[in-house]
């Protein structure tokens, strides 16, 4: 009885690139990172492709976005093409053409998308997939007429399917980076056509020609020139720079770093919001209030549709006793966004302080009719029910409180200034008496 046909299994380059990236993803995740979403800083860190980092010295994130991956969807696509269309190139190009063909697609296409988007983070395989896609299509165009005719037309459709995919791929993972695809498809074209012999019967690997990889390395060469040329000239990309150094010193504690990096971002890109609100917390966390509020204006200026600006003005304001401001600023964020639930929180302590204790009543009812679980909301309500004289009310609220939070600080607190104002709870002295 024979045996039944199986699929050959992978050769080792492709096992090897395939493993790399799974590998390599593994120990993100490991490390923390989200695994369907990871972010910008943790990308950079593993070896992403970003500008200002590479075009100003390392350049080694050219190769090792190629085996980052920005999130799980992303990884498992990457891989699929790897296995399915990887496996066949190496056959048919051997594993030293193959491999040098794959890391020269991903190189062109990490140049091109610095050059396309110099303040962009790129990552992922994909550059080289679709390099590797050039060099198949490349080897069969070659080869054309010593091919079954279906078998021509079985690889052209699977071409279509990868384009097609690529197209889909648009509309699901954000921010697809198609100057880097074309880029790696196109050197993956090239490479692979010069890599070829003359077409004849039986296919045999083609080699490496000296003279090829030498002239391609000079090529790539002088892309590095132009794509630093173009860093340097896209103002953009160094606000970015400063942006990400402004946020890592502000997350190890380095506020003064952070507020000097922020502001080089600032003088390249005065326009962006996000970096004003956060030079504004880098002020906030070393205590010059006045230039957090000065730079918090500054945002309002460039995004007054944006709620978390008019929140952060208040939030200083509230530090810089400026009551009736903050109030307004409050009333701005929540014009643009009702939800907004930090905004409405803060609120009640702004009513508080200002001692409007009916208003602060109903806002604290309104919060309630959407979160009843809110511990803020019963403890401002039983204070403005104290407040307006409402005992049971005011027991009530802090019951609430007391069942959401029994170890909480504020309801004890509260539990005793509610005996200094008011007494006891309603039923305390009976039930002491009954006892």
């Amino acid at each position: 009885m024979s045996a039944s046909p199986s699929t050959p299994p992978a050769p080792p380059v492709t096992r090897f690139l395939a493993g790399a990236n799974v590998l390599l993803f593994i120990v993100m995740v490991v490390g923390g990172a989200d695994a369907m979403q990871p972010s910008i800083e943790v990308l950079l860190v593993m070896g992403a492709n970003f500008g200002p980092l590479t075009a100003y010295g390392e350049w080694w994130r050219l190769l090792t976005c190629a085996f980052v991956h920005g999130g799980l969807l992303h990884l498992a696509v990457n891989c699929w093409v790897l296995w399915r269309f990887g496996a066949v190139l190496e056959r048919a190009f051997g594993a030293r053409a193959y491999l040098f063909i794959f890391l020269s697609a991903a190189v062109g296409a990490s140049l091109c998308s610095l050059m396309w988007r110099p303040d962009g983070v790129s990552v992922g395989a994909s550059g080289g997939l679709l390099g590797v896609c050039g060099a198949m299509l490349a080897w069969v165009h070659a080869h054309r007429r010593l091919l079954e005719p279906a078998a021509v037309r079985h690889s052209y459709r699977g071409m279509l399917q990868i384009a097609l995919l690529n197209g889909l791929l648009a509309f699901v993972i954000p921010n697809i980076d198609h100057a880097a695809h074309l880029g790696g498809f196109v050197t993956g074209f090239v490479v692979a056509r010069l890599c070829l012999r003359p077409p004849a019967l039986p296919f045999r690997p083609p080699p490496v020609p000296r003279g090829l990889l030498l002239g391609t390395l000079a090529a790539l060469a002088l892309l590095c020139v132009g794509a630093r040329l173009r860093v340097s000239a896209a103002p953009e990309a160094r606000a970015r720079l400063h942006a990400f150094a402004g946020l890592a010193a502000h997350e190890r504690g380095d506020f003064e770093a952070a507020r000097s990096s922020l502001e080089q971002a600032l003088e390249l890109a005065p326009a962006d919001v996000e970096l004003w609100i956060q030079l504004a917390a880098a002020h906030e966390r070393i205590g010059a209030f006045e230039r957090s509020l000065q730079a918090l204006d500054r945002a309002v200026q460039h995004g007054p549709q944006e709620p978390l600006v008019w929140y952060d003005r208040a939030l200083v304001g509230l530090k810089l006793d400026r009551l009736e401001q903050a109030a307004l600023d409050l009333e701005r964020a929540l014009e643009l966004e009702p939800d907004f639930l930090a905004a409405r929180e803060l609120e009640l302590d702004v009513l508080e302080l200002q001692g409007r204790w009916e208003v602060l009543e109903q806002r604290a009812d309104a919060v309630l009719e959407d979160d009843r679980g809110n511990l803020a909301a019963f403890l401002a309500r039983s204070h403005a029910r104290a407040e307006q004289g409402d005992v049971a009310g005011a027991w009530e609220d802090h019951a609430a409180a007391a069942r959401l939070a029994p170890d909480s600080r504020q309801v004890d607190q509260l539990a005793r200034a509610l005996r200094v104002r008011l007494g006891p709870p309603p039923g305390a002295d009976s039930e002491r008496a009954d006892g």
